[in-house]
């Protein structure tokens, strides 16, 4: 690649950014992700977050830990 940045850069360059602005590095790790969802399903998940002492990001936490480090293995650990 001639004279542009690469996407591995701007990822670097991104991370940087968020260690600077975290105070700590587990902070620094935390992205945020946007789902689309109907407005029932978005009631039903609230619901049941609720209902099981959570939130839906913990719910959807829970899910990744399950559904997919347990089976890949080769996500990052906590």
């Amino acid at each position: 690649m001639t004279g542009g940045v690469t996407s591995v850069e701007r990822g670097r360059e991104a991370k940087a950014r968020r260690m600077a602005r975290a105070e700590n590095e587990a902070d620094a790790e935390v992205v945020h992700v946007t789902m689309s969802m109907t407005k029932g399903q978005h009631r039903a998940i609230k619901r049941y977050a609720l209902d099981n002492d959570t939130t839906a990001s913990g719910l959807v936490q829970g899910w990744i830990d399950r559904y997919c480090r347990e089976r890949e293995g080769t996500l990052d650990a906590d």
